[in-house]
């Protein structure tokens, strides 16, 4: 269970952190529009920080997180959100610089979000067949 909180502790301060940026980097560079640096922040927050406390009250009544296939999942799923947190910090870096960003930015952070849906059904699976 502690694990779980020091990681939820982890996004949180990468959230706070991935906020800061987005507020200071479009204010500095007086840049109005949407950008992707705002899902940056929305990401970590409720799929790291809000997930894992979720995950340790549940690890609390339901035996699940010592099995091996969690830890995989686990994996999975962090890579899956790590991956998908840096493509959008990427995009949202190059619109701020007026870059044009193309159909690949999106389709490798895609492919983090592929990863982190897998991690989360495989997630929610163990804790339901073990519930």
């Amino acid at each position: 269970m502690k694990k779980f909180i020091n990681i939820a502790f982890i996004y949180a301060l990468s959230a706070m952190a991935a906020g800061v940026f987005f507020r200071e980097a479009t204010r500095m560079l007086n840049y109005t529009d949407r950008t992707y640096l705002s899902l940056a922040h929305g990401h970590l927050f409720m799929l790291g920080t809000l997930f894992f406390l979720v995950v340790a009250l549940l690890s609390k009544f339901i035996d699940f997180a010592e099995t091996s296939s969690f830890r995989k999942a686990f994996v999975v799923y962090n890579i899956g959100l790590v991956w998908t947190v840096v493509l959008f910090l990427v995009h949202g870096w190059m619109q701020l610089q007026g870059m044009e960003v193309g159909a690949m930015i999106a389709g490798i952070a895609g492919l983090g979000h592929i990863l982190w849906g897998i991690g989360l059904v495989w997630i929610l699976n163990l804790i339901r067949s073990r519930a």
